[in-house]
């Protein structure tokens, strides 16, 4: 059996960036053996940590596990998965509607900055500057927070997708992203020379976790799934990724009961 304990088919999707829509309807009727990691590329660390939970879980040859570079959010409403995760950013509004696993990076909020910028050395120089941010993301409620806190408020720039507000950062457009520590450090390491990481990071300490649903069906395979990704964490093969895609490692719990916000 390819999930050995496991009936259930369940379907992992370790794309960076899709959120929105993130758990589909339940597809459980049938019973299947074979767990799928569906990631966003196989250049990032998702693509990785996907793969080590598949590995853990199915007992079998990594050349046995299927693996996806795009998925697409239409597949996602069409019902075509049972679990997805983001990774997405635990809070208490999320956590009552669907299941987080154990979390794999912090997701506090921080600025990134053009490399050799000289004006803006700490959080709180970022007053009164163009900052870029996500539309309708937790990081641009935490910009907005931290702004009233500045004695010149936050030119608050807000951009549906971060990619954008990178390459208006490297324009000398904005002066600064704001977005979650993990992932400018990922972008600042990707492009030396281009982009610096401002620390330390500002506002509620939060972290990224994989979302999946918390009814009954699901339990089995989200047991799994907390169980490979916290064996991953004691080994140190979690800190092995951070530390490669990241730059730095995390000191995260094992799971999150009451987030910040």
């Amino acid at each position: 059996m390819f999930l050995k304990g496991l009936s259930r088919r369940a379907v992992l999707n370790v794309s960076a960036g899709l959120i929105a829509g993130a758990v589909a309807g339940p597809r459980l009727a049938r019973a299947k053996t074979r767990i799928t990691i569906v990631t966003g590329g196989t250049g990032g660390v998702f693509y990785p940590y996907g793969g080590g939970i598949a590995k853990i879980l199915s007992e079998t040859p990594t050349d046995r596990i299927v693996r996806t570079a795009q998925l697409h959010a239409s597949a996602n409403e069409a019902g075509k998965f049972d679990v997805v995760a983001g990774p997405a950013t635990i809070t208490k509004k999320r956590m009552e509607r669907y299941r987080f696993t154990p979390p794999l990076a912090e997701a506090t909020i921080a600025i990134l900055k053009k490399a050799g910028d000289k004006t803006i050395n700490k959080p709180e120089d970022i007053a009164g500057k163009k900052i870029g941010v996500g539309k309708a993301t937790a990081q641009l409620d935490q910009l907005k927070e931290f702004s009233e806190t500045l004695p010149t408020k936050v030119d608050i720039r807000e951009y549906p997708a971060f990619t954008e507000s990178y390459a208006d950062l490297a324009a000398g457009r904005i002066a600064g992203v704001a977005n979650s520590l993990p992932n400018i450090a990922f972008v600042a390491k990707q492009r030396e020379g281009t982009f610096e990481v401002v620390l330390p990071p500002f506002g509620k300490k939060s972290y990224f976790g994989f979302i999946g649903l918390k009814d009954a069906d699901h339990a089995p395979l989200m047991d799994a799934i907390d169980a490979a990704m916290l064996k991953i964490k004691a080994d140190g093969r979690m800190a092995t990724l951070q530390k490669k895609w990241f730059g730095a490692t995390f000191d995260t719990p094992d799971s999150v009961k009451d987030p910040a916000f």
